[in-house]
């Protein structure tokens, strides 16, 4: 079996079909009221979305969750001194 690292390192498109068949998978399996939470880096996020537009239907997107990270400056942090 592939490690994620080898499917990566064989650039984005290989990565994409090897995510593609994993949800189509899902989407076979998953109940009509099931729920999927997708996450992933700013890297893929829009391409992964057209496939799930794909898949399950553009309306099927209930929400997106953005995480934003703040980079603390070296005199905010006690340990840097």
């Amino acid at each position: 079996e592939k490690a994620y690292r080898d499917t990566w390192g064989r650039g984005t498109a290989s990565f994409l079909s090897m995510l593609t068949e994993r949800l189509q998978l899902m989407r076979a399996l998953l109940s009509s009221r099931g729920v999927l939470a997708v996450h992933l880096d700013y890297r893929t996020h829009q391409l992964i979305k057209l496939v799930l537009d794909e898949l399950f239907g553009a309306d099927a997107l209930v929400n997106e969750v953005v995480w934003v990270y703040r980079r603390w400056t070296a005199a905010a942090n006690p340990d840097n001194s």
